[in-house]
């Protein structure tokens, strides 16, 4: 079996590479970068999705072709999302085609459901993505189906969140918090359920998933799916730290977290701040079953391996991965955060 990882350089791609080495795979990368890990690949094709020729360079003489290339929530840029997400995908799934591949397996996202009216969320929640992120992950879903029925197999796989061993990003603001024992800023006391998968669960299901026949589309979340106050003072009780949670008012602090990131100080997505307090998780023990597997990590051991990486890695900055990298703010846009929060939390009472 011959597999192309399209977006191998990335954190999902990376992982995912890893495992599938262990295993002995011939494996070929697909990225506008090469891996900075030697002997992953046995091929990389250096190109972008956005060119159907490098889609078909990338294709050639695969059997399976995992797509996890994607414009970020962080990127916020329409074009972007609909140039990389939408009408990359459908080079991709073209180029697959041309070349006989047998399986396509497109990582999408959650965001695909926006912000849910209900919880957990099954098959019969409605899609109604609310920022361009999501809808081009959509979009891109709607694609994949127009290409059912025509020689190959292709799987849709929504992942919740992931955390886990290396992955930091916007994650790593949290435990920049833990680590100086300062407030850690959250909504409603935090009990409610946010489910994270573990990317140790999700590299394992999309292998299983493309031993699969015909065409799924899974929601994937956590083992056990515990509420944002258990995660987070199991994350504090790890770190050894004496931070406490800074319950805090929706409306103001969400006016002031998008001025800051409008400004450019915070690095949030319009999406990340809206869904930043919501109840957000999957029903997901069937779509489990259909590929034979059950999660190993609950949403609080995947947000612990996520702050181990983060201790580990000093102040490695990986420039080929947004969600790899760590985010840290200066210490006066800190110090003016926490502050404005505070007395937007005093003034609200």
């Amino acid at each position: 079996m011959r597999y192309l990882i399209a977006g191998g350089t990335g954190f999902l791609g990376e992982e995912l590479a890893i495992k599938l080495r262990k295993q002995k795979a011939w494996q070929r990368n697909f990225d506008q970068r090469p891996t900075q890990v030697s002997n992953l690949f046995d091929e990389e094709v250096i190109g972008d999705i956005r060119n159907f020729n490098d889609c078909l360079r990338a294709t050639n003489n695969v059997d399976t072709v995992f797509h996890n290339i994607a414009a970020v929530p962080l990127v916020k840029d329409k074009k972007d999302f609909l140039e990389i997400n939408t009408l990359g995908t459908e080079n991709l799934l073209r180029a697959s085609r041309a070349n006989g591949v047998k399986t396509f397996v497109f990582t999408s996202s959650s965001a695909v459901y926006g912000i849910p009216i209900t919880n957990p969320i099954t098959h019969q929640s409605d899609l109604l993505p609310v920022e361009s992120y999501g809808q081009s992950k959509l979009t891109a879903e709607g694609i994949c189906t127009l290409h059912y029925g025509k020689s190959m197999s292709i799987h849709i796989v929504r992942p919740r969140t992931i955390l886990g061993q290396n992955r930091l990003g916007i994650f790593s603001l949290i435990f920049d918090l833990v680590n100086n024992n300062a407030s850690i800023p959250v909504f409603n006391q935090a009990r409610y359920i946010y489910d994270f998968i573990h990317v140790d669960d999700l590299t394992r299901a999309l292998i299983a998933v493309a031993k699969q026949d015909g065409n799924l589309i899974l929601n994937l979340g956590s083992k056990n799916k515990f509420d944002l106050v258990t995660v987070l003072n199991s994350l504090v009780k790890q770190a050894n730290s004496s931070s406490k949670l800074l319950n805090i008012p929706v409306w103001p602090t969400k006016l002031v977290l998008r001025l800051f990131a409008k400004v450019g100080l915070l690095p949030f997505a319009e999406y990340q701040i809206k869904l930043y307090g919501e109840e957000f998780y999957f029903e997901d023990k069937l779509d489990w079953a259909k590929i034979g597997l059950t999660p190993q990590f609950s949403n609080e051991e995947a947000m612990i391996d996520s702050y181990k990486s983060f201790m580990n890695q000093g102040k490695t900055i990986n420039l080929n991965s947004a969600h790899k990298s760590k985010i840290q703010l200066k210490s006066l846009t800190f110090k003016i955060l926490i502050s404005t929060l505070r007395i937007t939390n005093v003034l609200s009472r």
